[in-house]
């Protein structure tokens, strides 16, 4: 009997990696997400040659390339490691103000897992950064963001990780807290 994967079955986890593209062992985290379209482009490269049969001779695998979007309900903390690839800089929480997050220069990569609990099938995205950010904040609803994503590769297995859960905080929404801009 074929299995169809169920959506409400998926999970996203990551682990934040120490060289670009490698998996580090230890446990993922679980990632709070509303939708997502991560997923991998391969190129093809063919020749030109015109053939008598019209039969290509040359057909080869390009590049290949993950990335999509994550959609999400933004809380405090749950995506504060998204937040610092996205500005390439790293939260400085002092005892004394707010925290802060400023533009810097360091990259900072993850391996992301897309898990369908329900067929056994995980896909595993290396070398994942936040390439742009955006967030929406109007009435009626929770603020939301969406992370797109850009990656190395992307390969599937039977065998899922180990998964931490995550502490989920309240989602913000657009009636509580205040925004500021420069103080």
């Amino acid at each position: 009997m074929t299995e169809f994967a169920q959506g409400s079955r998926s999970s996203l986890s990551f682990i934040t990696e120490s060289t670009f593209g490698t998996t580090p062992a230890g446990n993922f985290q679980n990632l709070p997400f509303s939708t997502h379209s991560l997923n991998l482009a391969k190129e093809r490269l063919q020749g030109n040659d015109i053939q008598a049969d019209r039969m290509p001779r040359v057909d080869r695998h390009g590049n290949r390339q993950s990335g999509g979007d994550i959609t999400v309900d933004l809380r405090d903390g749950n995506f504060d490691p998204f937040l610092e690839s996205a500005m390439q800089g790293v939260w400085d929480n002092t005892p004394v103000g707010p925290d802060v997050l400023k533009i810097g220069t360091t990259p900072k990569y993850f391996s992301i897992e897309d898990a369908a609990q329900d067929i056994s099938q995980f896909r595993l995205f290396t070398g994942m950064s936040v390439g742009s950010m955006s967030f929406s904040i109007a009435p009626n609803q929770m603020v939301t963001s969406t992370m797109s994503m850009m990656g190395k590769d992307m390969t599937i297995s039977g065998t899922g990780k180990t998964v931490n859960d995550a502490t989920v905080a309240q989602p913000f929404d657009s009636y509580s807290g205040d925004l500021a801009i420069g103080n």
